[in-house]
């Protein structure tokens, strides 16, 4: 049975770390992009390579990085993905539900939360009935009182760790120019190399090229070939939040769509700080939001100046205090699996 780290939300003092300046330039250089060469990390930071690696092996060592993953866009691999809200009638079903959840192959994400939903659950599928079936799976015989099916439209935000939490940032983080995206089909190795690095950013070339059975050269031409083509969408580190004393809490929005002032917002959670991923969303709600706050009063602050500024087009909203992460990867498993079943 595949492993998945679970992740606390908020960790006791114990298990904080105290970063210096070079450690917190070394981890926002590997916000950056933890796949560049250990000398260019040296270099921003002004360190020996020596002194790079160890400092990454201590953010390693205290759990603040507990592993690296990769953004795939699996709209492109003509998947969807499906997030369902779910309040449980029976508390003794929670384990249950967790447990399924964690062993399908459709699951790319399970959170739990106090609130009005316990759980949040992320099937990829490629089409409504496909994620219905499974789903319904997932649920069988579980008592539910609610649940909230939301289809991601678009990503309105995606970010890791805001500057706004970074001390004595010394790198600058920059936006690469856009280039020109091309036109590329995976094949069953593609596939085979991007679910490996979903799981794993940190895998070498070398270490690819044994798991796949190709050259190191066959890796490289197959990795340059689909980030231009965007299905590599990002290499990114986990950052395990409680770590840093943060936490991350949900918002699901509902908004009046015939206002132009939902651009507006949009606009302002792209510069909001706080905000470390936003989506568009089909169903009840018309949007997923997690903030990242020091504390629960933080996290009221933020939403309450959004009420204050866009309270004349929010339609409904429910708050959610996330509490544990039990399983998160960008590409779930049965994506780099030959299709079994017909759409």
């Amino acid at each position: 049975m595949r492993f998945y780290r679970v992740m606390r939300v908020l960790a006791p003092e114990a298990l904080r770390v105290a970063l210096d300046a070079k450690d917190w330039c070394v981890l926002d250089a590997l916000l950056d992009d933890p796949r560049q060469p250990m000398s260019s990390i040296a270099n921003a930071c002004g360190l020996s390579r020596q002194s790079a690696e160890y400092r990454i092996r201590k953010l390693e060592d205290a759990k603040l990085i507990p592993g690296y993953r990769t953004i795939i866009n699996i709209r492109k691999l003509d998947y969807a993905s499906y997030h369902v809200f779910i309040n449980l009638h029976d508390p003794a079903h929670e384990e249950l539900l967790r447990e399924r959840a964690q062993k399908s192959p459709w699951v790319n994400a399970v959170i739990t939360y106090d609130g009005i939903y316990g759980f949040e659950i992320s099937i990829m599928a490629r089409s409504a009935a496909e994620f219905t079936t499974h789903y319904h799976d997932l649920i069988n015989g579980i008592r539910i009182i609610d649940d909230e099916p939301l289809i991601i439209l678009e990503t309105v935000k995606a970010d890791t760790l805001p500057k706004k939490f970074i001390k004595k940032r010394a790198v600058h983080r920059h936006d690469a120019v856009p280039a020109k995206v091309i036109e590329y089909a995976p094949d069953a190795s593609d596939m085979r190399i991007m679910k490996l690095l979903a799981d794993d950013a940190s895998l070498t070339k070398t270490a690819l090229a044994k798991h796949v059975g190709l050259s190191n050269d066959a890796v490289a031409y197959r990795l340059k070939k689909l980030m231009a083509s965007k299905h590599i969408v990002q290499f990114r580190p986990i950052i395990n939040y409680d770590v840093l004393g943060l936490s991350i809490q949900g918002v699901l929005l509902k908004v009046n769509y015939a206002s132009e002032r939902y651009k507006e917002f949009d606009a302002f959670q792209r510069g909001t700080d706080g905000i470390i991923w936003s989506a568009k969303t089909f169903g009840t709600f018309d949007y997923i939001i997690y903030v990242l706050t020091r504390n629960v009063g933080e996290f009221h602050d933020l939403f309450r100046e959004v009420k204050r500024r866009f309270g004349d087009i929010i339609e409904r909203y429910e708050l959610l205090y996330a509490h544990t992460q039990y399983k998160y990867t960008f590409m779930a498993d049965i994506i780099a699996q030959p299709p079994s079943t017909p759409r």
